[in-house]
């Protein structure tokens, strides 16, 4: 499940009238699922039609439209903000009604389990700090003000949180059949295919040859797949995002990568944040890695001033881009002499060995991505 969602913002926080959740609820699912078939239609055309990639394949086939459909499992849950009945302010702030004031504070963490004085609202110094804003705003306006349910907020949310945890845990996963090969990378999902003889279920063989690359060197046709991957509609849509958001979206094609979520984008701030020596940190690691896998040089071009974040990519001096710090991402595009001769005998090897070569070249991978995680670390 987390394989299939990772990276989609797929937990939606609304703060809705009481008689209008339900419905909200299903508009909700309605238009998440059609919006995502609507990507998911995209997707198709900018493969199928215009790269021709699986031809056979039909928009409407079950392993992909409806496996698509398939993917989202929806669930919700609603809680009311503070304690039904009572006021979400509050104004007897002022000492005299401190009686008043902390009946209404007692029901409010009383409603978020806060049970112990280090937990409840508002501590001492808080309360202090409160009642001395309101004598200075009275005595300057003549009026004060009111403490509110938003100080409660983030325990708000925990309860939201946890009561959306009990209906995830509770309700049933429903996931279709998947007649044949699952996804090598989680597991989960049938292989993309376009069948065989008019039925879903199709060997293990026929989807290995769907998938391989179809020249030597050269990108599956589709140019998105290394050949020794086999992938479930989603993982697809994923794989290919990059090129039809910028329409879907309104962003230049130039712009796009900056959107993508990276962790190593965090090393902008740590660059920001301390100069000298961490800028010379960031350049050696960059380039020991560069000197090691020289192909990195070529995929990292396309990254040049394309950080998302406009104070380093208006920036003439920063040379190198912080997913160079991504092993994981790089090793996925590197070519290396080993792994293009291991290519070509998978290319060539009979069927019965190609799953051994297979092993070799993700073995390979993996190598990599240790050494490369060595010159960072």
């Amino acid at each position: 499940e987390s394989l299939l969602t990772a990276g989609f913002p797929n937990v939606i926080v609304l703060v809705l009238p009481e008689g209008k959740v339900q419905a909200a609820m299903q508009t909700a699912q309605q238009t998440l699922l059609e919006e995502w078939l609507k990507i998911g239609d995209l997707v198709f055309k900018e493969l199928h039609d215009k790269r021709h990639w699986m031809r056979e394949l039909k928009a409407d086939h079950n392993s992909w439209q409806g496996w698509l459909k398939s993917q989202w499992q929806f669930y919700w849950t609603a809680l009311p903000i503070g304690k039904q009945g009572i006021q979400l302010k509050s104004s007897a702030i002022d000492e005299q009604k401190d009686t008043e004031f902390q009946d209404w504070l007692d029901i409010q963490n009383g409603t978020y389990n806060l049970r112990t004085k280090k937990n409840q609202l508002f501590k001492d110094k808080e309360l202090d700090l409160l009642r001395e804003a309101h004598k200075r705003r009275w005595k300057k306006y003549q009026k004060g003000f009111s403490a509110n349910i938003g100080s409660w907020w983030g325990y708000i949310f925990d309860a939201t949180r946890a009561s959306l945890a009990s209906v995830k845990n509770a309700r049933n996963w429903e996931l279709p059949t998947a007649f044949g090969p699952r996804s090598t990378i989680s597991g989960i999902g049938p292989v993309v295919s376009p069948g065989k003889d008019g039925k879903d279920w199709i060997t293990e063989g026929d989807t290995k040859e769907s998938w391989e690359k179809k020249e030597s060197w050269e990108k599956h046709d589709a140019g998105f797949f290394d050949g020794t991957e086999q992938l479930n509609a989603t993982e697809v849509v994923k794989r290919c995002l990059h090129e039809i958001l910028p329409d879907l979206l309104g962003i230049k094609k130039e712009d796009i990568a900056a959107s993508y979520p990276d962790l190593t984008s965090g090393v902008a701030g740590y660059l920001r944040v301390n100069q000298t020596k961490q800028q010379e940190n960031f350049d050696y690691a960059c380039e020991a890695i560069i000197k090691a896998f020289p192909s990195t040089k070529a995929i990292i071009d396309q990254m040049y001033k394309k950080w998302g974040i406009p104070w380093i990519d208006s920036s003439d001096s920063q040379k190198y881009h912080c997913r160079l710090l991504n092993a994981g991402w790089l090793v996925e595009d590197l070519q290396t002499p080993e792994l293009k001769i291991l290519q070509i005998q998978l290319e060539k090897a009979k069927e019965e060995n190609k799953e051994v070569i297979r092993k070799q070249i993700i073995a390979k991978k993996r190598d990599y991505r240790q050494d490369i995680q060595k010159i960072i670390t």
